[in-house]
């Protein structure tokens, strides 16, 4: 009967059913009951070990598999969380990073205890969207550069420790482009991690002292003009298209002699585009002028820009001038 349970346990691992299951981890199962039919039903006994020792290895193999699709279904998720939030400006760049690589291990370990090697789809997915963050940081930090003019100043609040490669590309790029730079660390360590910045805003203000901010239009520009210079100069767009109300409403401002006021743009602050879901640092787009209102106690006029809803202002007379507080405590008017 040994000899029987033997050939019946070495059938059901010959098989390769059996092998599957192996490589699953799950054979132990089907062989021990292989090789308990066999002792008991001789060749009958071997073929239903083998078929046994099959199935067990398929199941277990399906097992680990979902495993390993589910966390990587959750990679993609979290990964694209990440990339949404800093595209739509609710995180910042070295924040993004961070949690980027954070993202590269935790999700490297779970998929090993799993007993697969997730490492190719782990760095697939985050150097794809590392590389989107970096173009999009760089296109940010050029157009302030052209817009506003070389005597600017980056600071940043690293985790120290990390990100060591990218702070050095964020210095060569600003050393490409001529800005004045420094690391900051001031959350870390307070006044002491702000001193390089402070030194470097007064050296470069000793190296220009008669440097002026560089406007990116002129009071004189009509009110297309400002914002024609605008939408193309700081958003990237390639044009304007201004609707028929919009385009009446500037008209009438021009001839009410508003036309020397400045110009503030209300759109979405989801995309340097007026579409919130066209994300990142588009090019080549057209910027749609939907209205206008005139500000003129503020002193510019409004632009609207896509689908935006305004703030509503204040009344002229304050709803708290109306509210009274009677002798027995009594609050009236609210």
């Amino acid at each position: 009967m040994g000899g029987l349970a033997l050939a019946g346990y070495g059938a059901g691992k010959g098989t390769l059913g059996g092998t599957l299951l192996s490589i699953a981890g799950g054979a132990a199962t089907g062989f021990a009951v292989g090789a308990q039919i066999g002792a008991i039903g001789g060749p009958i006994g071997m073929a239903i070990g083998a078929l046994i020792g099959g199935i067990a290895g398929l199941f277990g193999m399906g097992k680990k598999h979902k495993q390993r699709k589910a966390l990587e279904d959750q990679l993609t998720l979290a990964v694209k969380q990440i990339q949404d939030a800093y595209d739509f400006h609710q995180m910042d760049y070295s924040g993004a990073m961070d949690q980027l690589e954070q993202m590269r291990q935790q999700y490297g370990d779970a998929q090993r205890k799993v007993g697969g090697d997730m490492n190719q789809r782990v760095n697939r997915h985050v150097d794809d969207t590392e590389t989107h963050i970096r173009m999009i940081e760089e296109e940010r930090q050029r157009r302030g550069a052209l817009a506003f003019g070389p005597a600017q100043f980056r600071e940043g609040g690293f985790v120290d420790g990390r990100m060591a490669a990218e702070l050095e590309r964020i210095a060569a790029f600003c050393g490409e482009l001529g800005v004045a730079h420094a690391r900051s660390e001031a959350f870390a360590k307070g006044g002491l991690g702000a001193v390089a910045l402070a030194e470097k805003v007064v050296e470069t203000i000793g190296k220009n002292p008669d440097a002026k901010p560089r406007a990116v239009y002129t009071l004189e520009d009509a009110l297309t003009v400002k914002i024609e210079k605008v939408a193309k100069e700081i958003y990237g767009a390639a044009a304007v298209n201004y609707s028929e109300k919009a385009k009446a409403k500037l008209e009438r401002f021009s001839e009410w002699g508003c036309a020397g006021l400045p110009i503030c743009i209300a759109k979405t602050q989801y995309s340097f585009s007026d579409n919130p879901k066209l994300m990142g640092a588009p090019r080549d787009w057209t910027l749609q002028v939907t209205d206008a209102s005139l500000s003129t106690g503020a002193g510019f006029v409004v632009v609207m820009a896509g689908n935006i809803m305004l703030m509503p202002g204040l009344p002229k007379v304050s709803r708290a001038a109306q509210i009274e507080v009677t002798s027995g405590g009594e609050i009236l008017g609210v």
